[in-house]
């Protein structure tokens, strides 16, 4: 997870990186952009005339026009040059690492079982910050050396074992949390907890949101050719702010919508309008303040997962973050490696006989709060209770 989230964080500058012969443009004998409807039709004339599913524009002079053409295998991105409407070149999602790394970072290869597998990792993750703060807290009032701070010349042992445990705690109570700000994305604890628990209380998305598809173009335009595409190009731009990129997602049904929001901004500072696809009228407009509270608290986990919230300043900090749990997740590793039973890929601590009352609380509590490590640990506990009652 922290191999995929990389590339995730720096994906715009990649890209960027990487491809820059698509991405800029010269303006230098350049003068007056071609219309939308231009672009757009050259960019489909590049993909055998299949129809723009989505389209990127930018009020930065020195950016392409970026078309997403989705196709019967994968999505097709084309560059055009915003001032000839001549394409610059073409990408698939293959193509990118960070789409690539994206798809794998959100299980969407394996569809909901994928999802599935990554809501169980962040769970267990979640699990294993809490009870290593538990095994890390001292017995005494000793909090230099080998608590706070790691012993580092004390051997390989004694190294490691700090490198974990002093490491872990340090960022703990921020793991935690921004483990808990993946959860809303999955499949299971985002769309069958989180998503009915603010349907009960009335938090559903608002008006002009693009992820509110109650907004629908009137039925009365049915059959009338749909607007073209600088009359919503022309309205995005408008928006009176500094932010470049705005993304325009095509609607693919009679009743769908144009929906546009601004793609490269924090939510507190984003728009998001949906207009009517054969007059291009904006039916309805969102800002941060038309967002109930829960799914504002949900929105900003999603912008400081992303490394959106702070700009520059939260990309590093994640970063950063990300090569720390490497560190924790390595050391761990080597700590179990070197103390497990010889000839046994089995852990070096027995199953405990007896447990104070607490703990059997707490865990119940996790497991209702997270049911996919609720399942998963009746699974371990049920087959190493099997396992026991055969070897006996």
């Amino acid at each position: 997870m922290s191999l995929t989230g990389l590339p995730y964080l720096w994906q715009n500058e990649i890209e960027r990186f990487a491809h820059p012969d698509l991405v800029w443009v010269d303006t230098s004998v350049q003068a007056v952009k071609r219309s939308y409807a231009d672009q757009v039709a050259a960019a489909e004339a590049a993909v055998s005339g299949k129809a723009a599913g989505k389209v990127i524009v930018s009020t930065d002079p020195h950016r392409t026009t970026r078309v997403d053409i989705p196709t019967a295998d994968h999505t097709q991105s084309v560059y055009v040059n915003p001032y000839t409407a001549r394409v610059q070149g073409q990408l698939t999602d293959e193509d990118r690492l960070s789409s690539w790394t994206i798809r794998w970072h959100g299980g969407v290869p394996l569809n909901d079982p994928g999802s599935w597998a990554i809501e169980l990792f962040a769970c267990w993750a979640i699990v294993l910050f809490i009870t290593g703060l538990y095994l890390w807290w001292p017995r005494t009032l000793r909090w230099g050396w080998g608590v706070l701070l790691p012993r580092l010349r004390s051997g390989k042992r004694i190294f490691w074992i700090d490198v974990h445990k002093v490491t872990g705690v340090w960022i703990s109570l921020f793991a935690i949390g921004f483990l808990a700000t993946g959860l809303p994305w999955t499949a299971f604890w985002g769309k069958k907890i989180l998503k009915p628990i603010q349907q009960s209380m009335g938090h559903v998305e608002p008006r002009g949101s693009i992820w509110n598809f109650r907004d629908q173009s009137q039925p009365d335009y049915q059959g009338q050719p749909r607007a073209a595409w600088d009359v919503i190009t022309d309205q995005v731009l408008a928006w009176p702010d500094a932010h470049t990129q705005r993304e325009i997602i095509a609607p693919k049904h009679p009743k769908d919508t144009f929906r546009a929001h601004h793609a490269d901004t924090r939510a507190t500072e984003e728009t998001n309008a949906q207009y009517d696809q054969y007059t291009g009228r904006q039916i309805a407009q969102m800002k941060w303040q038309d967002k109930p509270w829960s799914q504002k608290i949900v929105t900003f986990g999603i912008n400081f997962h992303e490394g959106l919230w702070w700009g520059r300043i939260n990309q590093i900090f994640n970063t950063l973050f990300v090569l720390v749990i490497m560190l924790v997740a390595i050391s761990g590793a080597i700590i179990w490696w070197r103390r497990k039973p010889r000839r046994s890929q089995a852990s070096g601590y027995p199953l405990p006989r007896g447990v104070a009352w607490p703990i059997p609380v707490f865990v119940g509590i996790v497991a209702c709060l997270m049911p996919f490590f609720g399942a998963s640990l009746l699974l371990i506990l049920g087959g190493l209770e099997l396992k026991r009652r055969v070897t006996v």
